[in-house]
């Protein structure tokens, strides 16, 4: 009765090609259409023709994709972005439930629910949800009535009673949303997604270490090279265990504090570890060379090191290079041997001073130490067996994530990615002229520490943010090889920021501050903004500080003239071994002419 009545409705308007085109127009196309189907549905025993209701229900579904697709356009169009309900929960879910048609599934679900099903093995989840599921499908009923209606008063338009019903949809859909996809798949709480976070920095970092070192290169990472899904996990327990000890491979804290993925290979990972630190620089390098091209050991100890890079430039620790320590402090430790001699004995002649207490027990578990090290080297008959075992070890647990956790390991080399293939700010020198500095002033010293400052910069952008410095750090940010920058002295204070608790809500776009949408100072201006309102990075040499820092959009276009053109001669520095670099519009100022230098294309 009621598609004939919109069917006459429709042929007494005779709508032209224009109102066709419109969003609700496309809407009601695909309404009549489920209707139809779902009348189809209705009128005949699915009992006793089921191959025609499972080709029905299959239609269905399909037509209710779109329907609810459609609809989503409307609420894009109708709805501003800060009263509609945020999805942020998203990022929590397994990266194969987000897809096309994840909508219709949650309406296909909702209304099973209100009709009295249960979800397989969810009963107490399922009688929790369905007063949900029920509420969803009446609202749903009567905004597609509401529509219906709007289009034969005005297809391009929407009254208040519509966008009121629009918002309590999105909101009601998204809880629903949330409720059934935790019902259905795991979802990870918050303190395991920030464990993931850690683990998408822990590979981030791995993989600019491996472009430095060479290890991979630039078109592997541009092409998605299938090779780098093993790599990349490989190396990254090295670094994991050995650079980073205190990240999230972290083998000697509670085993709910490591990510789930590895959580299982906690012994194992210990064992590793335990034959890492036995290994000098040559064995490390040859051991990561066979775990980046699935070589056997053999074959590669031919190369040296030194055919590559320097013993400096290859960055695993000065303090894991136990094999040299033994030979220098146990010289007459053999294999099989008891005992070892005293702390006096070995470091000591008879004309040295005798230690103190507390120095002779440090001596004597130290060398306790080196000489568990060299026994357990002592187990192997040569170099090669070590890194063998090694690599064996090392290449079952990351073949293990592979098939265990292939959903996350999966969103872990897609964050990366993402990450490599767009250009990251780096830090740049804004050269001060000489007189400028007033007698007596000096350029502060300060140590750059590149392994840190960009595992601090990976942890950011991995967050969805993206990397700034504090002033502090600036001069460590803009030094190379243990130089640093000179920085003008004649400057302004920078403009006092906006306190976190002043807003919950973007000063640009309105959009409320959630779990995933954090809080971003512009540093131009000192508001705060989201991050899509705030990704523009540029150095502020007017505030010294020289290195790309965030400011919002606002101030990018009409403060900090961002369309000059960079010179050609002007110089920037670069991070770390990015492989790649581009130019990108810069700040300009009566004083100093900056450049930014961004990566490349090379993962919260």
């Amino acid at each position: 009765m009621h598609s004939a009545y919109y069917s006459v409705k429709r042929w007494f308007y005779q709508p032209n090609k224009s109102i066709d085109d419109s969003l609700l127009s496309k809407f009601y196309n695909a309404d009549q259409e489920l209707n139809a189907v779902a009348s189809e549905l209705d009128s005949f025993d699915g009992r006793k023709e089921p191959e025609r209701c499972t080709a029905l229900v299959a239609k269905l579904r399909s037509y209710q994709d779109k329907v609810l697709q459609l609809l989503e356009n409307v609420v894009d169009h109708a709805v501003a972005a800060h009263l509609r309900a945020p999805r942020d929960y998203r990022v929590k879910f397994p990266d194969d439930v987000c897809h096309e048609s994840l909508s219709g599934q949650l309406w296909f679900g909702a209304e099973c629910l209100s009709a009295g099903s249960n979800i397989l093995n969810r009963e107490i989840e399922s009688a929790a949800m369905r007063p949900l599921a029920r509420a969803v499908t009446r609202q749903l009923d009567a905004l597609r009535v509401a529509l219906r209606e709007q289009f034969f008063r005005d297809p391009f338009g929407y009254s208040d009673r519509i966008l009121d019903m629009l918002r309590v949809f999105d909101h009601m859909f998204a809880e629903f949303e949330l409720s059934y996809v935790s019902a259905m798949v795991p979802v990870k709480s918050a303190k395991e997604y920030g464990l993931h976070q850690d683990v998408i920095v822990l590979f981030s970092e791995t993989t600019v270490r491996a472009l430095r070192l060479k290890f991979i290169t630039v078109d592997m990472i541009e092409s998605c090279d299938p090779a780098l899904m093993f790599t990349i996990p490989r190396l990254a327990m090295v670094a994991g265990l050995l650079i980073y000890p205190e990240g999230p491979l972290k083998v000697d804290q509670d085993p709910m504090q490591m990510p789930e993925m590895f959580r299982h290979f906690l012994r194992l990972l210990s064992r590793i570890k335990e034959l890492l630190v036995t290994l000098n620089r040559e064995e490390l390098y040859t051991l990561e060379k066979c775990l980046c091209r699935a070589e056997e050991p053999s074959t590669i100890m031919k190369e040296t090191m030194a055919d590559h890079l320097t013993m400096e430039d290859y960055d695993i620790p000065v303090m894991h290079d136990y094999v040299e320590k033994l030979c220098r402090s146990l010289p007459s430790l053999g294999k099989g041997s008891p005992k070892f001699s005293t702390p006096a004995e070995n470091s000591h002649d008879e004309s040295s001073p005798s230690p103190t207490g507390d120095e002779e027990l440090a001596l004597m578990l130290q060398q306790m130490e080196m000489a568990a090290h060299y026994e357990m080297r002592t187990k192997f008959r040569s170099s090669t067996d070590l890194i063998q075992r090694l690599y064996v070890c090392i290449s079952g647990v990351a073949d293990q994530l592979h098939q265990n956790y292939a959903s996350d390991l999966r969103s872990i080399l897609k964050c990366i990615f993402d990450i490599h293939s767009e250009p990251v700010p780096e830090p740049v020198t804004v050269p001060a002229a000489k007189d400028q500095q007033p007698a007596g002033t000096t350029t502060p010293q300060i140590p750059s520490d590149p392994s840190a400052s960009h595992y601090r910069q990976n942890l950011l952008v991995s967050a969805g943010g993206v990397a700034t410095a504090d002033p502090a750090a600036v001069a460590a940010a803009a030094a190379s090889g243990g130089e640093t920058a000179a920085r003008p002295t004649v400057s302004k204070e920078p403009p006092a920021w906006v306190p976190d608790a002043g807003t919950d809500f973007c000063s640009a776009c309105d959009s409320p501050f959630t779990f995933v949408r954090r809080k971003h100072h512009c540093r131009n201006c000192g508001k705060i903004f989201c991050s899509q309102c705030s990704s523009n990075t540029v150095p502020l040499p007017q505030y010294q500080i020289t290195r790309p820092v965030r400011v919002c959009n606002h101030c990018m276009l009409f403060d900090l003239h961002p369309f000059s053109i960079q010179e050609p001669g002007s110089s920037s520095s670069t991070n770390g071994g990015s492989p790649s670099q581009i130019r990108s519009p810069v700040a300009s100022s009566a004083s100093s002419t900056s450049s930014l230098s961004s990566t490349g294309n090379p993962p919260q």
